[in-house]
């Protein structure tokens, strides 16, 4: 999990204001502030 952490915040980096899905096994996620914001605004859950 750390490989693909460590990618990314390379892209972050980069690119802030993009959100990145990355592929793990069958799935794909969403990492760090990413997920937050894809709760939040695509799902409509409030916190």
């Amino acid at each position: 999990m750390s490989k693909l952490y460590n990618r990314y915040l390379e892209k972050k980096a980069d690119k802030a204001d993009k959100l990145y899905m990355f592929k793990s096994g069958n799935f794909y996620i969403f990492l760090g502030d990413d997920v937050i914001f894809y709760v939040r605004y695509f799902l409509c859950f409030k916190y």
